[in-house]
């Protein structure tokens, strides 16, 4: 070893110059303790970085996969339709219950990066029609709901009561959110 000023050169195949004291330190019990654990940790790191990027791609912009909503919604819709022992009378009125209740397709949402392109009047006329089209949706859900409610016996009504106050509590009434178990 040849000693340049506080640098220590070790001659080793990168012949990297480190500091004296941290030789020392990295020689020391404390980093020899501390080893394995870094190493484990890092590696963990590693791997649960990897598993991020080798996730399959979500559909809808949303994070979620559309067939496996849609197998959700149409399993919450059937839990309710039999919880509340729909008759063929009130079958028009569930039918478009659950239309209405649907999320919408995809695509009715601006693509990532469509609004940073317009100029900020015409980014508010887009943010405004979407207001829009999110109120109209949800009024035809509130029109299915009360012409579906109308049609329920009070047992049914007191079921969609409690089934549907849970949904609100979970932040909306929607049959494509986690129906609560029970």
């Amino acid at each position: 070893m040849q000693r340049h000023g506080r640098l220590t050169w070790q001659a080793h195949s990168l012949g990297v110059s480190a500091p004296r004291w941290l030789a020392d330190l990295l020689k020391g019990p404390i980093v020899k303790k501390l080893t394995l654990p870094l190493l484990l940790t890092l590696a963990l790191g590693a791997g649960l970085a990897q598993a991020q990027m080798d996730r399959p791609a979500m559909g809808a912009g949303h994070g979620h996969d559309p067939a496996r909503m849609q197998a959700r919604i149409e399993r919450h819709a059937a839990d309710l339709k039999e919880r509340l022992k729909i008759t063929p009378a009130q079958e028009p009125a569930w039918t478009a219950f659950v239309g209405a209740m649907k999320p919408p397709m995809a695509g009715t949402m601006p693509q990532r990066g469509e609004l940073e392109k317009l100029s900020t009047p015409e980014r508010l006329d887009r943010m405004k029609t979407m207001r829009q089209q999110h109120q109209a949706a949800a009024d035809q859900r509130d029109q299915a709901t009360r012409a579906l409610y109308a049609t329920l016996t009070p047992d049914q009504k007191k079921v969609f009561d409690d089934r549907t106050a849970r949904h609100h509590r979970a932040g909306g009434m929607r049959l494509h959110e986690g129906a609560p178990k029970g």
